[in-house]
């Protein structure tokens, strides 16, 4: 079959007709319908006694990222944290919280129970202290779909938790490594919430 050369310049003139969704079809999925983003600079130092959950904060207080949602929809959320240990090695969960409206916080999810294993949303290896302790922080990264509860137009919040699962109180860190040093670093976490309709 031979090719065929269109004149770009002709029959392009006026303004193409405006595009109704109803007349698309084998369209699958939510539309993204708003994007609010949020950045952690702020370095975190605590002390994890075993088993206690600690807020990632900021400044002020706890690093939460808001969004208002219409009925129907749900939130996508990617998040990035930067967990460190010292030589007393922690073992450092994540957990990933949400309210809706004046709501309590709550897990969006968790490991299943299997034998004596904590429940976790997510991890960092006690490995963040590696090649002399206290200089490495470890990358956590991730993103899910989640509904929230309830109906109709809804603020929805998200927060963080660490928790050390270790024997002890042992430090945790988040933005910045325990050493202060060249070979150290300082960095920023983010958190970006997306609304995607039905």
């Amino acid at each position: 079959m031979a090719l065929v050369k269109l004149n770009a310049t002709l029959g392009l003139t006026g303004t193409l007709p405006a595009v109704s969704g109803a007349n698309l079809t084998n369209i699958s999925g939510g539309k993204v319908l708003q994007v609010v983003g949020n950045i952690l600079d702020d370095a975190m130092d605590t002390q994890g006694t075993e088993d206690t959950q600690y807020d990632i904060v900021d400044s002020s207080g706890a690093f939460e990222t808001a969004i208002t949602i219409a009925s129907g929809s749900k939130v996508h959320v990617n998040y990035m944290f930067h967990i460190g240990t010292d030589s007393e090695n922690a073992n450092v969960g994540l957990l990933m919280k949400a309210k809706v409206d004046s709501g309590s916080y709550a897990d969006v999810y968790v490991g299943d129970t299997n034998g004596s294993r904590t429940r976790q949303f997510s991890t960092a290896s006690r490995g963040a202290t590696e090649g002399g302790g206290g200089y490495w922080l470890q990358n956590i990264t991730g993103n899910i779909l989640f509904t929230p509860s309830g109906s109709g137009s809804r603020a929805v919040t998200v927060k963080f938790m660490v928790q050390n699962r270790a024997s002890g109180n042992r430090r945790i860190y988040n933005n910045y490594s325990h050493n202060n040093s060249d070979d150290s670093v300082a960095t920023v976490s983010t958190c970006t919430l997306t609304e995607v309709g039905a």
